[in-house]
């Protein structure tokens, strides 16, 4: 009889890591799918290269990982492989629908598995996050939870940007590290984080809220300065090494754009999905991990930049909100549907 249920178990487990590679790989397909913005301001030979506009410029964490991939392939390897990959018409198709220069065929590669890489690290960062803030009754429903989410995903992929997936993955990765207090693989994350996109700064907002009377006085003022001089420092480096792109510091578009899309009338099925977000998000508000409550404070500075700086209607622009939306939005499904859902973030301890 045990040899049986160990057999079931081990059985259910590979069905629902299948399950999740399979997920996993066809919403990389979803987001590969579309074709490369800003092809004009940030082409991949210009962000892989440092010649892009700012501030696109200053997401360097994924181009410049291209490059120096690039740059650890011998010089004559390199140059075979950049040959072999001229002559594949299919891939060269593929870049030509996605406006990739096929002139940098193999950064185009090394950006692929990158990404795919990325892709998968916040499959599985998910779950690492989700078991750390919920335990669900019965177990299986945490794995429905776990593949629902890696689903729910895909609408976010409206458009594509090359750090988007490095975002996803490093914001879910960092809230499941900061919630089990695991800080000095968070401080290496927040700092990979940084180097991806400004939006890192919302990490510190987080630990700020929910540490403050968690952890002592003299611990916590540490570990504020250590990612207040690492934020100042990317973001410094960044700013002087191009110095000299062209571009600004950010876009504006709230009268170029979003007021004509505010002003338009709403259409009906926006009103509905309005209605049941909002149901999502605050039914049983106060039964949520007060950590994901507080992670839900981010809506506010993201939405303002988006209203003044990016197009409301991207819904990518909030990809860094989304692990926290899909496990609120868990939260109150599996409670309404009758399932017990518990709360583990308070279990676990500070570490010193």
């Amino acid at each position: 009889m045990k040899n049986y249920e160990a057999m079931r178990n081990l059985f259910y487990r590979a069905a629902v890591y299948f399950i999740l590679i399979v997920s996993t790989l066809w919403i990389f397909s979803i987001f590969m799918r579309y074709p490369y913005l800003n092809s004009d301001q940030a082409t991949i030979s210009g962000m892989v290269y440092g010649t892009a506009q700012k501030p696109y410029v200053y997401r360097a964490l994924i181009p410049q990982s291209v490059r120096l991939c690039a740059a650890l392939i011998p010089a004559g390897l390199e140059s075979d492989i950049r040959q072999r990959l001229a002559g594949i018409e299919l891939l060269n198709g593929f870049f030509e629908r996605k406006s990739w220069d096929n002139e940098y065929a193999l950064e185009n590669v090394i950006l692929i598995l990158l990404l795919l890489l990325c892709m998968f690290g916040f499959t599985f960062s998910t779950g690492y996050l989700l078991d750390g803030v919920f335990r669900f009754r019965p177990a299986v429903v945490r794995d429905a939870v776990h593949i629902l989410a890696i689903w729910c995903v895909a609408p976010f992929f409206d458009t594509e940007y090359i750090y988007d997936l490095s975002t996803l993955f490093l914001f879910t990765l960092a809230l499941g590290l900061m919630v089990r207090c695991q800080f000095k693989w968070y401080f290496l994350v927040f700092l990979l984080a940084c180097v991806n996109k400004e939006t890192a700064v919302l990490l510190l907002l987080l630990f700020v809220m929910y540490y403050r009377t968690r952890m002592k006085k003299d611990l916590f003022v540490r570990r504020i300065l250590v990612q207040a001089v690492v934020y100042c420092a990317v973001k410094g480096a960044l700013t002087f090494i191009f110095r000299d792109n062209p571009g600004g510091v950010v876009e504006f578009h709230l009268f170029n754009h979003n007021y004509w899309l505010l002003t338009d009338p709403f259409p009906m099925s926006f009103v509905v999905q309005g209605i049941l977000f909002l149901f999502l998000m605050f039914y049983r508000w106060t039964d949520k991990p007060l950590f994901l409550r507080y992670a839900m404070v981010w809506s506010i500075p993201l939405s303002a930049l988006m209203l003044f700086f990016g197009y409301l209607e991207e819904t990518r622009a909030a990809l860094e909100l989304y692990p926290v939306l899909v496990l609120v939005s868990a939260h109150s499904l599996v409670s309404a549907s009758g399932f017990v859902v518990e709360d583990t973030a308070q279990e676990h301890g500070v570490s010193e």
